[in-house]
């Protein structure tokens, strides 16, 4: 038993290291809060992003995201309807910077993924939660500004295209929709 247990905290921190040892690999990335819609309701998806250069110019990015988010749903119908909603989706993303020597550049983005969604009924006489995994295509248009060598901030515009979810209480055109975007990189971005 005891044996058992360390094997598998063994390779739950090696999991973790190779994490840690990706990330800080990154020649760029950071932190991305995208305020968008899940059924018509408001919610904040929180996300790191970060990849590798592909070229030798530095504008082609490949990379990893991952992004979150839990919000309460149907609060408006009334306290029998309200349902928690927790999302998680992981992606691989493209990235292409035009006017590189410019001080803002616009980024096109794709984002290519999978993500799972539990909905949970909060009211009274709750069923209890239900849980789908779904795919996802996601386009951005990002505009970004170097505020120094290593640190640059951006705004964007985004849609997430969801499909298959199989959900009572959600489907995929609720997980679907629009996004603003507001994140900040890391990275050795030149003079």
């Amino acid at each position: 038993m005891l044996g058992s247990f360390h094997a598998s905290r063994a390779q739950y921190f090696g999991c973790a290291d190779l994490m840690l040892r990706m990330i800080f690999s990154w020649e760029e990335g950071g932190y991305e809060l995208k305020y968008t819609y899940f059924n018509d309701e408001p919610a904040y998806l929180h996300g790191i992003r970060g990849g590798w250069y592909m070229d030798g110019e530095e504008k082609w990015v490949l990379g990893f995201s991952s992004y979150f988010a839990s919000t309460v749903i149907n609060e408006s119908f009334s306290l029998l309807n309200r349902q928690q909603l927790v999302t998680m989706y992981s992606t691989v993303y493209v990235d292409y910077t035009f006017f590189q020597d410019k001080p803002v550049q616009l980024n096109p983005l794709l984002h290519l993924g999978y993500g799972f969604a539990e909905l949970t009924d909060l009211g009274f006489g709750s069923t209890g939660s239900e849980y789908s995994g779904y795919y996802l295509v996601e386009p951005n248009i990002n505009a970004t500004i170097k505020v120094f060598r290593y640190m640059k901030f951006g705004l964007g515009l985004g849609y997430r295209a969801v499909g298959g979810v199989r959900m009572q209480g959600a489907d995929s055109y609720s997980l679907s929709g629009l996004s603003m975007n507001a994140f900040i990189k890391f990275g050795d971005f030149g003079d």
